[in-house]
């Protein structure tokens, strides 16, 4: 009886901890908005939209408003005083002007910044769920040990007692004592190994974690899908891919302008109306596409009104500069072509790479729900023996022991499978939404 009580108690010490809130992979997520990480990527993401907005602002109408005045004097004795006032507006109106330009080019940079945000949100989501179920494992890796370590030191009593009663030899004794310091080195290990996945988990959302439980069942629910169907996923909503596009539509771009502007007269066509005091001119620049407008009250007389009407403009014929720049330019969007494909090619070899994976992790699923089976049996083998008196209440625990192993083994799988289903959504340019996957 003094041995059959220590195992009766074995498992249930190990239960102990399951008295701790639950903490589920979900609870983790929602930190992401007030982690240090979250808000980086919040703060990137406004930048970017302030950037875009102020690219949009400098398509709207301008107002200016100004004024002059003077005073002169030759003698000291005689003054003359002379000032204006005036408004001006101005508005690009032309679509090759600078600011259609710059705004083309902020809207690919805010695509860019936030494609690059999505890569590190996903990237960041992918670490915290790994880091949980590396916690997770941890636990169960710990409380193995620990029920191994009770184990050995019940193994121990058992051959002490029998050393006593002279049925066990010294050496018995002596490889009882050495089996048990090793289960406490692997406690010691392990334990070691569970503060380091936490301080793991804590330093990648930046701040520290909820304590608790981390024993949720692992993520399912991947939609089945073909090899084909993930790299069409891919081929339209991979980032890489996207970004390598933005960067060929920058490049064709850049062509299409200095074609444009190879042949592109630079020139500015005026026209104005002054009465009296009063004079309006309004004039539109064809190289920056502007158009603009003033209106302006001088506090002298200004003589006679009249109207007035201008063009100036310039052809360039011979620019060796422009030349280059269009060569330079033709390059630059075979090059980004090039890039296009490569990347292309990149990604679909990733995406079956990553899908290869995932059926590996499956069968390895598979073939750990198949040892667990075994391990399910041979404890209902082991308790009928017991029963029947053909094994001892030592030979149960270690069917206990070996059934909470084989658990944690196919446990390990599904991680395993999970972070290849994770793997395989990033690389298909899919977003884990939180849930199931």
């Amino acid at each position: 009886m003094r041995v059959t009580r220590p195992l009766t108690l074995l498992l249930l010490m190990g239960s102990l901890h399951s008295l701790a809130a639950p903490v589920t992979p979900q609870d983790i997520l929602n930190l992401i908005p007030a982690s240090p990480a979250g808000q980086n990527l919040a703060l990137s993401e406004q930048q970017a939209q302030q950037t875009l907005n102020a690219a949009q602002a400098a398509l709207d109408l301008k107002v200016t408003a100004g004024g002059n005045y003077s005073l002169n004097t030759t003698d000291f004795t005689s003054t003359q005083q002379s000032g204006s006032i005036n408004l001006g507006v101005s508005l690009p109106v032309l679509p090759w002007g600078s600011a259609f330009d710059s705004l083309k080019t902020t809207q690919r940079n805010y695509k860019a910044a936030l494609l690059d945000a999505q890569d590190a949100r996903n990237s960041l989501t992918s670490k915290l769920i790994s880091g949980y179920y590396s916690i997770l494992l941890a636990e169960l890796d710990l409380r193995l040990a620990k029920q191994n370590q009770r184990l050995a030191e019940v193994q121990l009593q058992v051959v002490q007692q029998q050393k006593n009663q002279g049925t066990a030899a010294q050496e018995a004794l002596l490889q009882a004592q050495q089996k048990l310091g090793t289960t406490q080195v692997n406690t010691l290990k392990a334990q070691n190994a569970l503060d380091a996945a936490r301080a793991t988990l804590s330093n990648t959302l930046g701040r520290p974690i909820p304590e608790g439980e981390y024993t949720a069942a692992v993520l399912t629910g991947l939609p089945e899908r073909t090899l084909e169907a993930w790299n069409a996923l891919a081929l339209s909503q991979r980032s890489d891919l996207q970004k390598a596009a933005l960067k060929l539509e920058a490049a064709q771009d850049a062509l299409n302008h200095a074609l444009e502007d190879r042949w592109r007269p630079a020139g500015t066509l005026s026209t104005g109306l002054s009465s009296g005091a009063f004079g309006v001119d309004v004039s539109l620049n064809v190289q920056t596409g502007v158009l603009s407008s003033s209106a302006s009250y001088a506090f002298q007389d200004g003589g006679p009104g009249g109207y007035k009407f201008s063009l100036s403009a310039s052809i360039p014929i011979v620019d060796a500069s422009q030349d280059a720049t269009i060569q330079a330019n033709q390059l630059a969007v075979q090059v980004a072509q090039a890039t296009v494909e490569s990347t292309k090619q990149s990604a679909l070899l990733d995406v079956a790479q990553k899908y290869a994976s995932v059926q590996v992790a499956a069968l390895q699923v598979k073939n750990a729900s198949g040892a667990l089976a075994v391990a399910a049996e041979h404890l209902k083998v082991t308790e009928a023996r017991v029963k029947a008196g053909l094994s001892t209440p030592l030979d149960l625990t270690s069917a206990q022991i070996a059934l909470a192993q084989a658990e944690k083994d196919r446990t390990a799988a599904e991680v395993s499978l999970l972070t290849a289903n994770l793997d395989l959504m990033n690389a298909a340019g899919q977003t884990y939404r939180g849930g199931v996957l």
